[in-house]
């Protein structure tokens, strides 16, 4: 029979697995107990960069930092208890920007819920309506399908980038004995995993009667926040030297100072 730390870290490589086969490719770990079998898998898989920050508050704005920078999601694990409740600052933001980010607290298993255990909290649905999506997890079992955690990391890759990217939790119980207690075995590479989504063309009736709508009429273009594009700043450019538009950029638009 496997032992039950043996069983928390094969499950978490399987989901580490999963999630590097998508394309996850940077992760943000805080340390805590309760973290350490998926806090180990992180760092023994193959292609996975991690950086360690102690504070959970800090580490997730750091993840939100990297995500809105590469356009790509970013794993960030904590530990059980008040620890993920840091990260509700950067997971709002996260969702306001439109920025990929898949948050994985470890928590207690269901026989040490309400009951006074240390560290202990509702965990459940803890974002509410901040996040794409919340799933709550079951504590690993004897005879798991590893491909069902591999389908699962491919689902949270696409909720977390498509249609409107933004952040996804992920809560994961486990028991003790956290970890194995003889070797731990080295990570298995999986095949890349595919993961496309159409395209979100705007509706052609619309474009024209906007255009019939501002056509002859003095106009300005407003820049918000927008993630860094080759070739966007000069399109933009060309586009209100068209229209004899001026531009309004605000700083986190990455255009100031892009045009002579």
């Amino acid at each position: 029979m496997t032992d039950t730390g043996t069983l928390n870290f094969l499950w978490s490589q399987a989901m580490l697995a999963g999630f590097s086969a998508a394309g996850v490719n940077h992760a943000v770990i805080s340390p805590g107990s309760r973290s350490t079998p998926l806090a180990l898998a992180m760092l023994r898989q193959p292609g996975l960069q991690c950086d360690v920050a102690v504070d959970e508050r800090s580490a997730a704005f750091f993840a939100l930092g990297i995500a809105k920078a590469s356009r790509r999601p970013v794993l960030v694990l904590a530990t059980s208890g008040t620890a993920p409740a840091n990260w509700l600052p950067a997971v709002i933001e996260a969702n306001q920007a439109g920025a990929p980010l898949i948050f994985i607290s470890a928590d207690r298993p269901p026989e040490q819920q309400g009951c006074g255990s240390n560290q202990t909290i509702d965990q459940v649905r803890l974002f509410g309506t901040h996040v794409r999506a919340s799933y709550t997890l079951g504590t690993p079992e004897a005879g798991f399908d590893p491909a069902y955690l591999h389908r699962l990391a491919a689902r949270i890759f696409e909720q977390t980038c498509w249609p409107l990217p933004g952040p996804v939790h992920i809560n994961q119980p486990f028991r003790e004995p956290l970890l194995p207690i003889g070797e731990m075995l080295p990570a298995t590479p999986l095949a890349k995993i595919c993961i496309s989504w159409s395209e979100q063309v705007p509706n052609p009736e619309a474009i024209r009667a906007l255009a019939l709508a501002i056509s002859g009429r003095p106009g300005f273009i407003v820049c918000g926040e927008l993630p860094t594009e080759d070739g966007f700043a000069e399109a933009l450019g060309a586009l209100a030297a068209h229209l004899s538009c001026p531009i309004f950029a605000e700083p986190l638009s990455n255009l100031r100072f892009r045009f002579a």
